[in-house]
């Protein structure tokens, strides 16, 4: 298992908003990488869909973005 310092060049590289919360929380910093292929979708109670999930066909630029969501 990594540290969060093990990784923090990288992490900060890629997520420049993580440097800071990680001089903050220091070794309180817990970070988890989550990944799933399906997800079930509800928009109302007549709009429920489960979808597959194809991060490897997104564009970089789209990734980052649902990083980004996921990261806040």
């Amino acid at each position: 298992m990594k540290t969060i310092f093990d990784i923090a060049e990288q992490l900060a590289a890629e997520f420049p908003e993580y440097k800071d919360r990680m001089e903050y929380a220091g070794e309180s910093f817990i970070l988890f990488e989550v990944r799933f292929d399906m997800a079930v979708v509800t928009k109302d109670l007549d709009s429920i869909k489960t979808i597959k999930l194809q991060m490897e066909k997104l564009p970089e630029s789209k990734k980052e973005e649902i990083g980004m969501m996921c990261a806040t």
